[in-house]
Formats: C-alpha cells, structure tokens, sequence
C-alpha cells in the first residue's frame, strides 16, 4: 500500500512538473529547458517522450521509496537521480535556449523560476527521505 502510495506522489510530482514545463514552452514561443530537465535523459528525443518520460521517471522513483527500506533500492534511487542529473546537465542546456529564457518576457521568466521552484522542492523530498530511509 505504501509503495502505490509513494508512486502517486511521484506521479502527481511528474504532473506538477509538466504542466509548469508546459507553460514555459509557451506553446512553442517559451522554452523547453524545463521540460528536458524534467524527464532527462527521456526529454532529448523530443516532445513526446520528455511528456512521458516526466511522468513515468518521477513515478518510478516514488515507487522504488518502500517502508522495507531495502539498500538495493536506495542504490537504485540514486543512480537513476546521478543518470537524471548527468544528463540533464549534459543535454538540457542549449546555449539559445538561455539566450532566450534571459532575453524573454517577463512572464516566462516566472513560469521558470516556479519551474525552478518546484524541481527544488522535490529534490529536497527525495534526498530528505533518502537521507532518512539510511537512518533508519
């Protein structure tokens, strides 16, 4: 039960980021860093697979969080979240898509600094509740 739970919050983690990654594509007038930061490594094949992949990665890790606290699983979380990172970091970023973000309006600008916000957020509840499943 708790595992269906933890995916959930995943999943609903995954929704909070695509619908702000949306809005900051603007219909294709805004940016789409935080739509491939989202679903890296998924989100540099395109569109469709970054919509998913945001889903699917976000959902997956709450999942693999279990009251078991089973080390493999740790392991797992983390190498997903180091592949994640990496390849955010690697393809994420084009230099045009940064010209564009500081050179834009001021409305995506927000839409990016709350993009920004709520990736942080959940970044701190992952690595809090890996923090605390190693505690225990």
């Amino acid at each position: 039960m708790r595992i269906t739970l933890n995916a959930i919050s995943g999943f609903a983690f995954g929704v909070a980021l695509t619908l702000v990654s949306l809005l900051a594509a603007g219909g294709g007038h805004g940016t789409y860093v935080p739509l491939r930061f989202s679903s890296a490594p998924l989100g540099n094949f395109g569109a469709m697979p970054a919509l998913i992949g945001t889903l699917g990665l976000w959902a997956m890790i709450g999942m693999l969080f279990d009251p078991g606290r089973s080390r493999w699983r740790r392991r797992v979380i983390v190498s997903i979240l180091v592949i994640h990172y990496c390849s955010a970091v690697f393809f994420g970023v084009r230099e045009n898509d940064l010209n564009y973000l500081f050179e834009g309006s001021l409305p995506l600008q927000i839409t990016f600094v709350i993009w920004l916000i709520t990736y942080g957020l959940g970044q701190v509840v992952v690595w809090r509740n890996l923090n605390k499943q190693r505690g225990e």
